[in-house]
Formats: structure tokens, sequence, C-alpha cells
């Protein structure tokens, strides 16, 4: 479990900063799923634990990264049901968290092609 001091940053700063400061699980899915990975890292800020996802969405050659503060449970959840379906999986039990930094766009079915840019 990584300590990190958090201060006010950008959600690229905070994502970066959130993948140098612990180790990340990651799980993969196959390669024609829109969620391509989900990170998660827990992290102890101003003496609290806090949990966090990155989910990479697939994109042509890359990823979009975005950055989610999840509940502890979110891990157990996502990895016990996302290989039946990464993206169901997601919308259940990582989406919701969308609101909690300001760093993860709202993805309904309809503008779920714009994250992804083919």
């Amino acid at each position: 479990m990584g300590t990190t001091q958090l201060c006010s940053q950008s959600c690229v700063e905070f994502l970066s900063q959130v993948k140098s400061s612990a180790q990340a699980m990651t799980l993969n899915t196959y390669e024609n799923e829109t969620v391509k990975s989900v990170s998660f890292y827990d992290l102890i800020i101003d003496a609290q634990y806090r949990y966090f996802a990155i989910v990479c969405f697939k994109t042509k050659s890359e990823c979009n990264e975005y950055l989610y503060e999840v509940n502890s449970l979110t891990k157990t959840y996502y990895s016990l049901y996302y290989l039946s379906s990464p993206l169901n999986t997601f919308q259940e039990y990582i989406d919701s968290y969308n609101h909690n930094l300001g760093c993860a766009p709202v993805l309904k079915n309809e503008n779920l092609q714009n994250i992804i840019k083919p």
C-alpha cells in the first residue's frame, strides 16, 4: 500500500501520482473489448485509506485512461465478474464513481463511442 500526500492537482497529474505511488493490481481483458484493462491502487492519503481504479478504454493503437476513486470492495467485485462482460462490469461497479474526483466522464451508451475514438 502506497502513502502519498494529496495536493491541488490536475487530473493528469493526480493519475500520474497514483500510478507512481503504489503497485497496481491490473486486470486485462480480451483485445476486442471496450475496456482494455482496469488497474486498482490502494493508497494512504492524509492518514486515510483511499482506493482508486484507472480504467483504460480501447482506442485504435493506445488507450484513454480515466481515474476513479472507488470504495474498498470495488476491486473484489470487479475481479469476480469482469471476464464475462468487462463493459457491463465496469458500468455496474466503477462508472458510478465518476463524480468523486471529476477525472472521468459520465459514460452513457450514446457517448461511449466518443471516449473510444476508433
